[in-house]
C-alpha cells in the first residue's frame, strides 16, 4: 500500500515495479495475465498452423451436409445457425416476443389470447356476442 499526503495523493510507489500514480513499470513480472487467455491463444495458433484448405474444406462440406440433410431438425437448425453466423455475423438476442412472433408467422404457434382486449370477436380466448 502507499502511504497517502494530505490532499489524498500518493507519495511512493505501491509495490516494487510500480510508480506512484499505481501503473506498473516496464519489465515488471507481477501481472503476467491470464493463464487460461495464453491457453486458448496457443490452441488457435496450433489450429491456425495445422489446418489446410482440404481440411477446412472438408469440415465446411460436412457442416452443410448436417445442415441439409441431417434426421435431427435441432441439428439441422444448430447446422444453419453456425453457417449463418459465421457467412453473415451473429445477429442481436431476439426478445421472447419476436420469436413467437416468428413462430406464429412460418405456423409453429398459435397466437395466445390478449387479456382484456377484444380481438376477432374475442376477449381473453371467449366469444363476444351482443345478445
Amino acid at each position: 500500500m502507499s502511504s497517502e499526503n494530505g490532499n489524498g495523493t500518493a507519495t511512493q510507489p505501491l509495490t516494487k515495479g510500480q510508480a506512484a500514480n499505481g501503473r506498473f513499470l516496464p519489465g515488471h513480472k507481477l501481472a503476467k495475465g491470464n493463464p487460461f487467455l495464453h491457453a486458448v491463444q496457443n490452441y488457435r495458433r496450433l489450429a491456425y498452423e495445422n489446418v489446410t484448405d482440404e481440411r477446412f474444406l472438408e469440415l465446411w462440406t460436412n457442416l452443410w451436409d448436417v445442415a441439409l440433410h441431417s434426421k435431427s431438425p435441432f441439428a439441422r437448425i444448430e447446422a444453419t445457425r453456425e453457417i449463418l453466423d459465421r457467412l453473415l455475423g451473429k445477429c442481436d438476442r431476439m426478445t421472447p416476443d419476436q420469436i413467437q412472433a416468428i413462430q406464429i408467422n412460418v405456423g409453429l404457434a398459435e397466437p395466445k389470447p390478449l387479456g382484456g382486449v377484444t380481438v376477432n370477436g374475442h376477449t381473453n380466448g371467449q366469444h363476444h356476442s351482443d345478445d
